[in-house]
């Protein structure tokens, strides 16, 4: 039997770092603008949702065990503090307790959110943010973590509603 030639090892070396590199890829998670059939752009939110009070609103699905929510609560706390700038309201859905959501956030955030318990989301997965206007309009909505860039596209979504 032959023992393997230093090329050979080298090529099974590369092979396996590009298998890798192309796993990690496909399976990063991936944000991606939602425009659900429950709540396309232009149809009003169900009366069963909380109902705006002001020039909009800003519904988050949350739950306490998803990773992508946890990851996001940074981002959170920032559009939550925003929303409260411009007058637009922010509420957090949850289909648990709200105890639990609003440890997931800590002591200090969680006095300043309005966290409305939910039997159920009319989303597919969380977390799911929805943008609505003071006509309860779905203007903009999204699913899953978010990316920088689509950070800022919820935020000018938010500043457009309080204009």
């Amino acid at each position: 039997m032959k023992s393997p030639r230093a090329a050979d090892i080298a090529f099974a070396c590369l092979a396996t770092v590009l298998i890798g590199m192309a796993a990690t890829s496909y399976l990063k998670p991936v944000a991606r603008e939602s425009r659900s059939e429950v709540f396309p752009v232009g149809s009003e939110l169900p009366l069963a949702y909380p109902q705006s009070t002001g020039s909009g609103q800003v519904l988050l699905a949350f739950k306490s065990d998803c990773g992508f929510c946890i990851k996001s609560v940074p981002f959170y706390t920032k559009l939550a503090a925003y929303c409260q700038r411009v007058s637009v309201d922010f509420r957090v859905l949850a289909v648990e307790s709200p105890g639990l959501v609003r440890a997931a956030f800590g002591p200090d955030e969680a006095r300043q959110l309005d966290v409305v318990q939910m039997s159920y989301f009319d989303f597919s997965g969380t977390p799911a943010i929805v943008v609505a206007d003071a006509e309860n309009r779905v203007v903009s909505s999204w699913l899953g973590w978010l990316t920088p860039g689509l950070e800022q596209k919820v935020l000018d979504a938010i500043e457009e509603l309080a204009r």
